[in-house]
This record gives C-alpha cells, structure tokens and sequence, in this order.
C-alpha cells in the first residue's frame, strides 16, 4: 500500500484539481475489522447515507471518509462491498495507517479527528462525528463570509460540541496541534487518576477566564470530555489560534478574535445565518424529532449520541421504512434513507431483521466513549501520512 502524501502547495496541482471541490465534509472511523463488521458497519451505511442526502440536496462539496483499520485486523482494508457502497455515493476513502504502538482507544480516534487539518487539497473542512447525519445542505458554511477561522457549536455540558467542527487546513496547523497533544500525554505520564491536570488542561487556567457551554459553566477542566477531542478543540480554538465563531444553541452566531492570551467578541450576536434557512432545510422542518426545535442551523444536524443509534434497537420500527412514515423519528428517517439507499443498489437487506436485539453486538470495538486513562501512553501521532484505496 503505497503512502499519499498531501500537499499544501495548490502550485503544483494539475489543471482538473483546480476546479475539483475546494471544500469537504469528513468523517473518522477507528477500530475496523471485518471479521467483526456489525461494530462499525453501521457507521459506514450513515456515512453512505449522509453522502447521498448532501448530493441530493445540491451539495458541491466532497464527502471524505478516514478509516483506520483496529490493531486486531488481519485485513488491512475494508471488505469489498463495504467500499463499493461509499465509492456509490462518490466517497473518497483514505485509510489511516494502523496503530502499531501505543493503546488503541476511543480517545485516540477521537483526536484523530483532527487529522483533517492536513486535508490540504481542501481549504476548508467540516468535520462530523460517524453517528451524525445532515439535514440539510449545509455548503453555505464554506463561503458564509463572516466566519472566523474554526467555526464550532455550542456543547449542552461543554463548551464546544466536537461532534460537528469546521476548520481552515494548513500542514503548519497540523504540526502545531500534534505538538499539543504531545505534551498534554506527556504529562499525563507524570500524573495520578485521572491523568489529566484539572487546572490547567490542555494548557489555560480558567480561574479568570470560565468555560461556559448552555447549561453549565466552570473554572476546572471537568466538562465533558475536556481530557479528549472536546477539551483539544476549546483550548485549539479559543487559547491557541484565537479565532473561532460560535454556532449559539438559543439562536445566531458569536464571533471572536485575538486579545491578548485569550479572545473577545466581535460584534454583536450574528443572526446573519438565516438567510440560508429558507432554501437548506426542508427536511429539517419535516422531522417530527427534538431537532426541529432548535434555531437554524442547528435543527439540521441529528446527531445520533450514545445508545440513541438507530441500529442499536433491534432493527428497524415496525412501520418502516415508507412516504408516510419516514419523518415519525430520527430513527425512522434513518432506516427509511438507508433502505432507499439499499434498494437503489440492488442490496437485498431485510432491515426488521438485520441487527441482533442485542445492543451489545452492535457497540463500535472501542466502545461509545473516551475515558481519561486511555491517554496513558497513547502516543497520538496524527502526522502518519494517510493511505490510498489499493486499485
């Protein structure tokens, strides 16, 4: 398997490149085998699933799959028909070189996520978890003109939610964000349960500056996951590059820009967004679930959390999968795309029967989250060059 080497200089792309996609939407998925495809399988019918909602709501932007195949795998790529279900949804498809040193967790795939800042062909990025499906042609991100560098939403607990995250590339971004974690899990070696500096975190004391999300706020780095993906991404936005617009849970957008050691607004609370409400979501209107109850554009991201999958119920409702039905829940609008999806490619899959009751036998290898004691020698290394398919 030869290595691909990304470049940051658009200098030397040849002239179909130029007018490829400036922009992409990426997903990151850890711990793959085949000979235990019901723990991440589902995760690619979402990303399939998310490829065709985009494309048939008008998007012009790539969609990116990064994979990496578990410690445990004999085989160093996805089964056949796995990959000829994405490359349908014309998903390109990178592997991320398997982990051949330190422990393999759902932490360090949740800082693997940051690899999309080397996504250099792409000038920009927006990152979304494996269990998150748009509903909504969200292209209006890439080119809305007063965003700031990372654009992130507002968390329930934390202050930013690391399910959905837009960035700016560079490889210079890239190094400086590696050399972040390094020294985080650097000094987690040195320290006693939870191997993680409460105070100063990823490297800020908030005793003069608190961290604020919509139902909490605190001095201490205890939010949720603040040792991992969601704790990187505050301290990356607000503390290191100092640029970064807010997506509000009540409704608009905060900006905000260098001052010193941390940031402060821009201006007053943007409602700007709106302008893209009337054309991006119609789906988002239609979906009897708690999402519609959100301020656009958040109502279009159904971010399926914890054991709130749809594949982890048993298979699909009883009164799925039809026109009349698809908009009940978030799961039945899933099992409804899914079975469309299916039935466009000529896949006969019974979806009442296909998952096993039980719950367990569909949880992803690395389990649903990060725990603090997996970044003990973890030795994140997100500069490994990432892996072509092999034609």
């Amino acid at each position: 398997m030869n290595e691909l080497r990304i470049s940051s200089d658009h200098s030397k792309h040849s002239e179909s490149a130029e007018i490829s996609p400036k922009f992409a939407y990426v997903f990151v998925i850890g711990g793959c085998d085949p000979t235990n495809r019901a723990s991440y399988q589902n995760y690619l019918f979402n990303i399939a699933i998310s490829a065709r909602i985009l494309k048939r709501l008008g998007s012009q932007a790539d969609v990116v799959a990064l994979f990496q195949m578990s410690q445990k795998a004999k085989e160093r790529q996805l089964p056949k028909d796995d990959l000829e279900l994405l490359h349908a949804q014309n998903v390109t498809v990178y592997y991320i070189p398997q982990q051949l040193t330190g422990r393999e967790s759902f932490y360090r795939t949740t800082l693997d996520k940051f690899r999309i800042l080397g996504l250099t062909q792409y000038e920009k990025v927006i990152l979304m978890d494996g269990d998150f499906l748009p509903l909504c042609n969200l292209d209006f991100f890439f080119t809305h003109d007063t965003f700031q560098e990372i654009v992130v939403m507002e968390g329930l607990y934390e202050p930013f939610n690391a399910g959905f995250f837009m960035v700016k590339t560079g490889m210079s971004r890239l190094q400086e964000i590696q050399e972040i974690i390094e020294r985080r899990e650097r000094e987690a070696l040195n320290l006693t349960y939870p191997y993680f500096d409460l105070k100063m975190g990823w490297g800020h004391d908030f005793i003069d500056d608190p961290w604020v999300s919509y139902r909490q706020s605190g001095t201490n780095w205890t939010f949720e996951f603040a040792f991992s993906d969601q704790g990187l991404l505050y301290y990356y936005a607000k503390y290191h590059q100092k640029s970064y617009s807010l997506l509000n849970r009540r409704g608009g957008v905060t900006h905000y820009g260098p001052n010193g050691d941390t940031v402060q607004m821009i201006g007053s609370n943007d409602r700007s967004l709106t302008q893209y409400s009337s054309v991006a979501e119609p789906v988002a209107m239609m979906l009897n679930a708690k999402t519609r109850r959100h301020p656009f554009p958040l109502r279009c991201m159904l971010h399926f959390t914890g054991t709130t999958k749809p594949w982890l119920g048993g298979g699909a409702p009883k009164d799925c999968c039809t026109n009349e039905t698809k908009f009940k829940s978030g799961k039945h609008y899933w099992m409804y795309e899914l079975h469309e999806l299916m039935e466009e490619l000529n896949r006969d899959i019974d979806l009442k029967t296909y998952w096993d009751p039980l719950k367990a036998n569909h949880r992803p290898a690395l389990g649903l989250f990060a725990t603090s004691d997996q970044a003990l020698h973890a030795q994140t290394n997100l500069l490994t060059a990432l892996l072509p398919i092999n034609s």
